[in-house]
């Protein structure tokens, strides 16, 4: 059964709560039950009475501002103070940054806020209610352990002793032994024996702290802060266990200001450190929760806004080749264009209904891709007739931007002359297809006058064919090469004159290259340093 959560919602304006409403009730993830308020006073009024689980506050209160409004609901609740997110007509950076300041837990424009904002911002806040109310139960049920221990301690004299300084005697109340864990024979009548019970790497820093409490003396009668004894350490029971103590003592004087004993108890503090162990467990879990949570949601919404682009373009790059057709195709069907015209507008025909086909078959392929649909004919194919056939499909655009393409392959034969095939198992034409949205890529991103160069070799010790495509192009800068291989991703760069795309040639080489069995890197210094991408496929053993 879903949980149902309670929001209070602070505003004067009607038709702002309708919205508020209608937003939560669309939500079929959670339950809500909602509670209206007109005035600041009203909302501190239903508090006091009910404490919802978030609030939603109008910065725009008739009787009181909306951040005072705040400040007035954290000093009634204190520690129980809601998640509150704070709403304001338009967007206003600096009122965010008081809000967020004076303890909201988010912010958001009325203008421009959608459901899925307020859902997310909800979730957000209802994590955050749940993690301070968990959090809030462990301090309430350590201080609760610590109180319990504390009186037990103090009623029974747990844990006292004496060490007389001028004999050396070392001396127990009776009941140490059992409270301790230790039988009766450990506590020996002199410092020393006690110390060969202690954790051998607490040995020296509890002497330490012993001979600075004896050494210090009385000045004119006042008895130094230096005397007063404190320290924590372990103590190794004869069955091996580790329990932590805290010792607390002070320094007795003699008529001429001389140290004649050290008084004190030992108190066993060992529940007490493995509850601080658990609750620093606790918050540090609970604090990578929220860093996941916040990661989560940063991601889901870069991945919204990229889908919002990729509809963009996607729309642009297919009306674009289809106003030029039916352009020329209007001009065509006027019959008042010479041969010559006629064969340009033709070309052009042809020119961009191939765009339009190889958008399409993209798009086609990155859906069979995600729904594993994409079928490899495999067969031996030698790459050298790939890149081969690649070069020549871009050389056309090469030659308009002047740049240069150089084909290399490493002689693998004996004579060290011609290179030996690189066979790989796969389909010939997804080959091709990878090969070819490398170069494509680099001629598009690299300059007039640049150069592409393309690598084949075969790397024996590791049984891998490796294609290394590299260019003289614009770079990729550190921030933006994590998700180059990512769909419908592109760095800022490709706008900068060098047409946008659809962000899908990468993907798609990145997919079949792992279809194949091999894998797809990418390297560059940065942004004008060129980019380099090397990709490797399981060798085919020469027949």
């Amino acid at each position: 059964m879903t949980q149902q959560f309670t929001v209070l919602t602070v505003d004067s304006s009607r038709e702002n709560q309708q919205i508020y409403r209608r937003f939560l009730l669309d939500d079929l993830e959670q339950d809500y039950s909602i509670y209206e308020a007109v005035s600041a006073q009203d909302g501190l009024a239903h508090c006091q009475h009910m404490l919802p689980d978030v609030v939603l506050l109008n910065v725009s209160l008739p009787d009181q501002n909306g951040l005072q409004f705040l400040a007035d609901l954290k000093a009634q609740c204190g520690v129980d103070l809601p998640p509150i997110i704070v709403v304001a007509s338009h967007g206003d950076e600096s009122l965010a940054v008081k809000a967020i300041k004076a303890g909201a837990q988010n912010y958001l424009a009325l203008e421009s806020m959608t459901p899925e904002q307020l859902r997310l911002a909800m979730l957000s806040a209802l994590q955050v209610g749940h993690l301070r109310q968990q959090f809030s139960h462990s301090q309430f049920a350590l201080k609760s352990t610590e109180d319990r221990l504390r009186l037990a301690l103090e009623s029974a004299h747990v844990g006292a002793w004496e060490w007389n300084l001028k004999s050396g005697e070392l001396s127990w109340s009776e009941n140490v032994a059992a409270v301790l864990g230790l039988s009766p024979e450990a506590f020996t009548k002199t410092f020393e024996g006690w110390l060969e019970c202690i954790h051998p790497s607490d040995r020296d820093l509890v002497v330490q702290r012993f001979n600075q409490a004896i050494e210090t003396r009385l000045v004119q009668g006042v008895v130094p802060k230096e005397s007063q004894l404190s320290s924590r350490y372990r103590l190794v029971t004869p069955s091996g266990e580790v329990r932590w103590l805290h010792c607390k003592g002070r320094v007795e004087y003699d008529e001429t200001g001389q140290p004649t004993r050290l008084v004190g108890i030992t108190q066993d503090i060992t529940d007490r450190k493995q509850i601080e162990q658990r609750l620093r467990q606790y918050v540090r879990e609970r604090t990578q929760l929220l860093k996941q949570e916040q990661a989560a949601r940063e991601e889901a919404e870069i991945e919204n806004h990229s889908k919002d682009e990729f509809l963009a373009v996607v729309t642009h790059e297919l009306r674009s080749p289809l106003n030029a057709i039916l352009g020329w195709a209007n001009l065509l069907r006027t019959r008042n264009l010479d041969l010559t015209a006629s064969d340009r507008a033709l070309e052009t025909i042809e020119r961009n209904a191939k765009a339009q086909s190889r958008l399409i078959e993209d798009l086609l392929d990155v859906s069979r891709i995600i729904r594993g649909k994409l079928h490899l004919a495999r067969v031996v194919v030698n790459l050298h007739s790939t890149i081969e056939t690649a070069v020549d499909a871009v050389r056309f655009s090469a030659e308009q931007k002047q740049i240069q393409i150089a084909a290399i392959s490493a002689p693998q034969n004996s004579d060290k002359t011609a290179p030996s095939p690189v066979r790989v198992a796969g389909d010939p034409s997804r080959l091709q297809q990878v090969v070819l949205n490398l170069l494509t890529n680099a001629v598009k991103f690299t300059p007039n006058g640049g150069q592409v160069t393309v690598d084949v070799s075969a790397l024996t010790e590791e049984s891998m064919a490796q294609i290394m495509v590299s260019d003289t192009g614009i770079g990729i800068s550190p921030k933006f090469l994590p998700h180059v291989f990512d769909r419908f991703r592109q760095s800022e760069d490709a706008e900068v004159g060098m047409g946008k795309g659809l962000g899908l040639g990468l993907a798609i080489v990145h997919q079949l290259v792992e279809l194949h069995g091999g894998t797809v890197q990418v390297k560059s210094d940065g942004e004008g340093k060129g980019t380099t991408f090397t990709v490797k496929l399981p060798l085919v053993s020469a027949q």
